[in-house]
């Protein structure tokens, strides 16, 4: 049985650890759509499938 403070500072740890990944995520995929803007075709539905 896990105590109170250690459900508590896994819980806390997880959702800072998902913060972080979700951040980093969006962030490298803005740099690859500015990255790449030039070279995408003119249809909405090939940017769309891009991003």
């Amino acid at each position: 049985m896990t105590k109170i403070y250690q459900r508590y500072i896994g819980w806390t740890y997880i959702k800072n650890v998902f913060v972080i990944f979700i951040g980093l995520l969006l962030f490298y995929t803005g740099v690859d759509y500015i990255n790449n803007l030039k070279d995408l075709p003119e249809s909405a539905n090939l940017q769309l499938l891009y991003v």
